[in-house]
């Protein structure tokens, strides 16, 4: 079995992340205007995105596919006080595991450049697509509105 490559690195990653007033505007906005109830963050990790996402009072589900990322995870959002479920599920095969379509699916950072080859990155971003419920939006979407 692989050793998780996050293993020694997930209870320090949360030191790295500050906070960005202007980030959170852009999300809430965005999804306000597309009537967002549900998000998927397929790639959570230590799930402060999943937190900011509720606090906006949206319905939030988090899947990573590194065990100590989730754990980090769950303290999070046991400390915030929250109840969020988490998934450990492989970005390339989330249509395997959700049963319900979102209204955004997220892969926020640099997660999507994990996959080592252009077919694996396909194989991702139409996983997400199939758990996006028709005219939801997906990071990459969200990315072109930025411009």
């Amino acid at each position: 079995m692989t050793k998780d490559p996050y293993q020694d690195f997930a209870e320090r990653y949360d030191k790295m992340k500050f906070q960005n007033p202007a980030r959170e505007k852009f999300f809430k906005s965005l999804f306000v205007k597309y009537n967002i109830t549900t998000v998927l963050d397929c790639a959570c990790g230590t799930g402060q995105d999943l937190i900011l996402f509720h606090s906006f009072g949206f319905g939030v589900h988090g899947s990573d596919l590194s065990g100590a990322m989730l754990a980090q995870a769950r303290k999070n959002i046991t400390e915030a006080k929250l109840s969020i479920p988490l998934e450990k599920v492989d970005f390339r095969s989330l249509d395997q595991h959700f049963k319900s379509q979102f209204d955004a699916v997220v892969c926020l950072s640099n997660s999507i450049n994990e996959p080592l080859n252009d077919s694996d990155t396909h194989k991702a971003l139409l996983s997400m697509k199939v758990v996006l419920r028709e005219k939801g939006i997906r990071s990459t979407q969200i990315c072109t509105h930025r411009q």
